[in-house]
């Protein structure tokens, strides 16, 4: 998924010129220093305990990036979207464990219990925006999503309490799906299941 989301980023968002006229074919896209960044930023959320929002939407934008390069003749073989699918749904299996742990962990490990805390919201009503809030002790740093790829960051008082405030009263109207609520935790990720299952069987 690093190497379809990459090159999504390098040719569509940076019309970068070496990749106009580029096909993905994922075994020719290894590219050791991005997948090098990916393992680091992998490792750096998993020893933070977060808390996430999530909707169906989260899915279904990155679902839209995959058939607009099918529909446009961007991947190199039908085999190439199928692993790019596969890759998604391993994902979300992985997300779907550590809800139900309540923890992270490294994808591919056992499991244990060596990550940070990890709490699972689902709102259904209210699309996100890709807003993060650090909390560093007594410090809170606001990370605002602008142009895809960049974040305007801003670590003014007034702006992050009313973040913060903001933030609470959308987990005050989700429903909390780590670690309880096993009944909605099936539902949400078998719903994002079906998504997946019906772009493979139409290819």
């Amino acid at each position: 998924m690093v190497a379809f989301k990459s090159f999504f980023w390098v040719k569509t968002i940076l019309h970068s010129p070496q990749y106009a006229n580029q096909s993905f074919q994922l075994d020719k896209f290894q590219d050791e220093k991005i997948f090098q960044l990916g393992r680091q930023l992998s490792e750096a959320y998993r020893i933070l305990p977060s808390q996430e929002i999530w909707n169906t939407e989260n899915i279904n934008s990155t679902i839209r990036q995959i058939e607009y390069y099918k529909n446009s003749g961007v991947f190199a073989s039908k085999q190439d979207i199928l692993a790019v699918y596969d890759c998604l749904q391993r994902i979300m299996d992985h997300l779907e464990h550590q809800a139900e742990a309540g923890y992270k962990w490294a994808p591919g490990s056992s499991g244990d219990r060596t990550g940070a805390t990890y709490k699972m919201y689902v709102n259904e009503l209210i699309l996100g925006d890709n807003t993060l809030l650090a909390v560093l002790g007594d410090r809170r740093i606001t990370y605002i999503n602008h142009s895809v790829l960049n974040y305007l960051v801003t670590s003014d008082p007034g702006f992050c309490e009313h973040t913060y405030q903001n933030i609470r009263n959308l987990i005050k109207r989700s429903m909390l799906i780590s670690d309880v609520s096993e009944k909605e935790r099936r539902r949400f990720f078998n719903n994002i299941r079906e998504k997946i299952t019906a772009r493979r069987n139409a290819l």
